[in-house]
């Protein structure tokens, strides 16, 4: 496939009627340092709910936030039936659409923190350098010690190779998460601590 990277990362957010989330989550983007923020790209996609969809009026809005906050690379995406809890279709969107050599998945509660944004940053250069013991695929523990089934680091050859969300578990909440890790076992997972 022909592909031209635009920025390092692809950090793709589902969204399913938090507006108050949305803007709280920009507003911890807007602390990490511009060094960071001029290589990664922001999706946030709404998943089809009929609760605070994005319509044209949020979207302008989002964006004047964006660009108040001096987030350069910001883009909002929205589907247009709602099927149910959709979470993967959204971060669909968001990986067809995304630019980065590395795609950061979350949802719109789990956030990088502005303190550990570095360790982030760094980790998804090793991603992206694919060199010898670098992993493709990072998953993050929670403050519980355990990996969280929606965060994740991945190497664009990884979705290539062994695909993306299975939107026929749309409406079935967090199957599509394991569906997807399930597969991309294939390749390994590095466990990392936020």
């Amino acid at each position: 496939k022909w592909w031209c990277p635009m920025v390092l990362v692809s950090y793709i957010a589902s969204y399913y009627g938090q507006a108050v989330g949305l803007t709280d989550h920009m507003g911890l983007i807007q602390q990490y340092p511009p060094e960071i923020l001029a290589e990664v790209e922001f999706i946030f996609v709404d998943d089809g709910c009929d609760d605070h969809p994005f319509d044209e009026e949020h979207v302008a809005q989002l964006r004047r936030v964006a660009e108040r906050m001096k987030i350069p690379h910001v883009r909002f995406f929205r589907i247009d039936r709602d099927v149910g809890f959709n979470s993967g279709g959204a971060k669909n969107v968001g990986l067809t659409q995304g630019t980065g050599q590395v795609f950061f998945l979350t949802d719109l509660d789990c956030a990088v923190r502005p303190a550990h944004v570095q360790q982030w940053f760094d980790m998804a250069k090793r991603v992206a350098a694919q060199g010898e013991g670098d992993p493709r695929w990072v998953r993050f523990k929670s403050g519980s010690g355990k990996t969280h089934n929606n965060l994740h680091l991945v190497h664009r050859s990884v979705t290539e190779q062994w695909g993306i969300y299975d939107e026929d578990f749309s409406g079935l909440y967090g199957f599509e998460d394991h569906d997807l890790i399930w597969r991309w076992n294939v390749v390994g997972s590095v466990a990392y601590d936020t």
